[in-house]
């Protein structure tokens, strides 16, 4: 049976990096969760940028088939907002109770993602998916709020691939793969009990526009999905991002 639910749960989250961590946790309430309210200054986050330019490693995990399953947190936007529920349906179907949390905020690209977690930025909103449904979880507003609030097994990212930047494959990988290999980085030094997950997203629908508040300077149709061809694209270098 864990093994039918690992398999599962590689699909559904379509896995491209894993990381081995030892065995389940229960999810502690928010009392017992030290929860930080610093925020860096401007001068200390571009000292911590710069100091974080160093090329990043891209090494691949392989995940240890003696791994239970407990605790997941998915970092991103939209793409993962509903998505939560479903992966909790799909385990709780196979007999499993999970926790499985979100933090979120709209249209967040990875580099985003990166700079609020340096500055420790109260950007964001949290939810969490289990046996008690859903809930949100209003003093989780920090990326470093939600890795504290549990002993995470599984920690999942994805980007935020608008159609202006989903076609242009080199534009998308170069996003993508500098933050997300910051991140997950860190993660792997600050949780190393985790299990890192890449959450492969989908193109828009025909016809979709990006509003302008999540891409700077966006014009039309650079930021329009406006034929079948151009879905199709986006879709296909979305994939190859993901492998790389």
């Amino acid at each position: 049976m864990k093994k039918n639910f690992l398999k599962i749960t590689s699909i559904v989250l379509l896995l491209m990096l894993v990381l081995s961590a030892c065995g389940p946790v229960e999810t502690p309430s928010i009392d017992d969760t030290d929860v930080s309210t610093e925020v860096a200054t401007s001068e200390e986050i571009e000292e911590i940028v710069e100091t974080t330019t160093e090329e990043t490693s891209a090494e691949v995990y392989i995940e240890r088939p003696d791994k239970e399953i407990k605790n997941i947190l998915m970092i991103g936007n939209s793409f993962c907002y509903y998505y939560v529920e479903e992966l909790y349906g799909i385990a709780d179907a196979d007999g499993y109770e999970l926790n499985v949390a979100n933090l979120y905020e709209s249209g967040c690209p990875v580099s985003d993602h990166w700079l609020w977690l340096l500055g420790n930025k109260s950007m964001y909103q949290f939810y969490v998916t289990n046996k008690n449904g859903r809930n949100k979880i209003d003093a989780i507003t920090t990326s470093k709020d939600a890795l504290a609030y549990a002993d995470w097994d599984v920690i999942t990212l994805q980007q935020h691939f608008y159609p202006d930047l989903a076609a242009d494959y080199n534009k998308a990988l170069t996003a993508t793969k500098n933050y997300s290999n910051k991140l997950f980085d860190y993660m792997k030094k600050n949780h190393s009990d985790a299990l890192l997950f890449w959450h492969q997203t989908w193109a828009y629908e025909v016809g979709y526009g990006v509003a302008e508040k999540y891409v700077e300077g966006a014009t039309v149709p650079g930021d329009k999905m406006d034929s079948v061809e151009m879905q199709t694209t986006t879709y296909e270098n979305i994939k190859k991002v993901s492998q790389e």
